[in-house]
C-alpha cells in the first residue's frame, strides 16, 4: 500500500449528498483541512470539503455523491501520503518515526524493541516488546524518557526500580 498514514475511520454517511463521518486517529481534525485528498483502503479521492461536527470529522469525497454511495465506504480506514506530513520541530517525532527504534537503559542494557506509542493518556505511553516477547509500558515522561536518537535507532529510557523485569 505505499507509504500511507492511517488517520482514520469512516464510521458512516451524514445528510444526503454523500458526505462521510470519520472518527480521526490524527493528532488534530486540522490535519483534514489541510489535505486535497485522502485515500480509503486502496481507492483515492479528493477532498471537496472538510466540516466538523463534535470531535468529528465530516468529509465530502469527488466521487461520493449520494447517501447510498457514502454508506458503501462505511468501515473503510482513510489513510493520507506521507508525504504530505508536515516537518516536525526539532525535538519531535512521529510514532511512525519511533516504532521500530530499540528501546535501552542508560546503562545500555537493551529493553527490547518499540512496538506502539499509546497517545490517548495523559501522556505518551511506549509499549516495548521485550526480548522474552512480554510487553512493557514506560511512560514518556522526562523522568523516565532520556533520549530519542533516531539516527542510531535508539531510545534510552531511565525507568523507576520495579518498573521492568529485565532477568
Amino acid at each position: 500500500m505505499g507509504n500511507r498514514i492511517k488517520i482514520g475511520k469512516v464510521t458512516g454517511a451524514t445528510g444526503l449528498k454523500g458526505e462521510v463521518r470519520v472518527y480521526s486517529y490524527a493528532e488534530s481534525n486540522d490535519r483534514f483541512s489541510r489535505l486535497a485528498g485522502v485515500w480509503l483502503e486502496d481507492d483515492e479521492y479528493g477532498i471537496e470539503n472538510v466540516r466538523f461536527h463534535k470531535d468529528m470529522v465530516i468529509l465530502k469525497l469527488a466521487g461520493i455523491n449520494d447517501r447510498n454511495t457514502a454508506e458503501k465506504v462505511k468501515n473503510r480506514f482513510v489513510y493520507m501520503n506521507e508525504e504530505d506530513l508536515e516537518e516536525l520541530p526539532e525535538g519531535q517525532y512521529y510514532v511512525k518515526d519511533l516504532i521500530g527504534l530499540k528501546a535501552v537503559t542508560v546503562s545500555g542494557d537493551e529493553i527490547g524493541t518499540i512496538t506502539d506509542i499509546l497517545q490517548n493518556t495523559p501522556q505518551d505511553i511506549y509499549e516495548i516488546e521485550k526480548k522474552d516477547g512480554k510487553k512493557a509500558l514506560i511512560p514518556g515522561v522526562p523522568d523516565f524518557l532520556k533520549k530519542i536518537d533516531t539516527e542510531n535507532g535508539v531510545v534510552v529510557f531511565d525507568p523507576a526500580e520495579g518498573l521492568l523485569d529485565l532477568n
